[in-house]
């Protein structure tokens, strides 16, 4: 049995730690398929700067919780600073996510 379900409602973003890195995410889109080939995430969005550009290269990280606020898994996606020009979208997909996700959370982090 095939089952796909959209999360978007379950991706949160933090604002504050988004203005630190001088970005917003935007155009969230998040969905979790379950079939007999795969079990994945799949976290879709846009990175927009205010700027021309980012000051170093960033990580953006989305981190997937279960239903008992517990870690299950994280992926990252990387955004270089020389090639950065102030648009770029991302997809990050997650695979052997078994179930779908309580809570996503997208944040960027220094590397």
């Amino acid at each position: 049995m095939s089952q796909r379900l959209e999360l978007t409602d379950k991706v949160q973003r933090i604002e504050s730690i988004e203005q630190k890195f001088g970005i917003s995410i935007q155009s969230i889109y998040a969905l979790w398929t379950l079939d007999e080939y795969r079990q994945q995430l799949m976290v879709n969005f846009d990175v927009l700067s205010g700027g021309a550009g980012l000051p170093d290269s960033i990580s953006l990280v989305a981190s997937v919780y279960n239903g008992k606020n517990q870690l299950i898994q994280t992926s990252q996606e990387f955004l270089d600073d020389e090639t950065f020009v102030g648009f770029q979208s991302v997809s990050i997909i997650m695979f052997d996510v078994m179930e779908p996700p309580a809570l996503i959370r997208v944040t960027p982090q220094a590397i």
